[in-house]
């Protein structure tokens, strides 16, 4: 058997061990991705500070852009007090959908986590089925020749 040490699968396998759902149902962020979304000509969100949230469970999950509050046109938005689902390796779930329209939830936020989820706490995620998410390009991270 070959042993790797690698610095990132190190750093998967911690992240891992210590899920509270066990080792198959894990999660992996990465801060500072920039953002927009819209719905149709509606800005309802723009940063540089996303959080990628990329789960692995069952089956692994289209990645999840968390947003700032500060960062997200709350005033568009209204919470649905009647709906949380909750999730085990992050916690309970709050909805928010558009005000002054009948129409389902669009948006989430886990507003106290679970302590394995603290870097989405407070931070919303879209329902990217209702939305047009873009996602600005990432440096390359080893140089062309």
């Amino acid at each position: 058997m070959i042993a790797v040490d690698h610095p990132e699968l190190a750093a998967v396998n911690a992240r891992r061990a210590t899920s509270p759902n066990g080792p198959g149902h894990f999660f992996l962020t990465e801060k500072g991705r920039g953002v927009r979304i819209r719905l149709d000509h509606m800005l309802l969100a723009e940063t540089d500070r996303a959080v990628v949230l990329k789960e692995v469970g069952r089956t692994v999950y289209d990645p999840v852009f968390y947003v700032p509050r500060e960062d997200v046109a709350m005033g568009q938005l209204v919470p649905v007090p009647s709906l949380t689902t909750h999730c085990p390796v992050k916690g309970a779930a709050s909805y928010f959908a558009l005000a002054g329209e009948d129409a389902p939830w669009i948006a989430w936020s886990y507003e106290t986590p679970v302590p394995y989820a603290e870097a989405i706490s407070g931070l919303l995620a879209f329902d990217t089925s209702r939305v047009t998410l873009e996602i600005a390009p990432t440096a390359l991270t080893c140089p062309l020749p």
